[in-house]
């Protein structure tokens, strides 16, 4: 059994925070927004990022909790956005899952390079990545287990 606070990293479009401490009150670690470099200011102006986040806080025990980082305003996200927010995640005291869902056009090999430096840190990634163009997904190195 695990025990301890897990923190969940969903990097999205964003979270409507009122309307998530509604239904999920002391679930919410963190926000941040790498559009403007804020932990306070939070918005989700495409309902995506609320959505996935309330779907993580509904499957999750009270142990679990969520950092939200809105890598995007509209459902479209540059590479540097993304790494911006990986790194973010990465450096959150507590943060054990990493959630994505967005989809792209080819690989990064500098996101790539943030997330393998999560997976250093044990951090397991779950994601749902359409690219466009490839039908490669980032996997773990082979001697990481998840």
């Amino acid at each position: 059994m695990i025990t301890g606070k897990i923190v969940v990293a969903v990097l999205d479009t964003g979270l409507n925070v009122s309307l998530f401490e509604t239904y999920f009150p002391n679930k919410l670690a963190g926000t941040y927004d790498v559009k403007t470099s804020s932990t306070t200011n939070m918005y989700d102006d495409h309902g995506h990022g609320t959505h996935v986040t309330g779907t993580v806080a509904e499957g999750t025990p009270l142990n679990v909790k969520i950092l939200s980082i809105r890598i995007s305003t509209d459902g479209y996200m540059t590479d540097s956005d993304i790494i911006a927010g990986v790194n973010y995640a990465n450096n959150f005291e507590g943060v054990q899952v990493l959630n994505m869902s967005f989809g792209g056009y080819g690989r990064n090999s500098s996101t790539e390079g943030a997330l393998l430096a999560g997976a250093e840190k044990n951090i397991i990634k779950v994601e749902k990545i359409e690219y466009k163009n490839i039908k490669e997904i980032l996997k773990l190195p082979k001697d990481k287990k998840c």
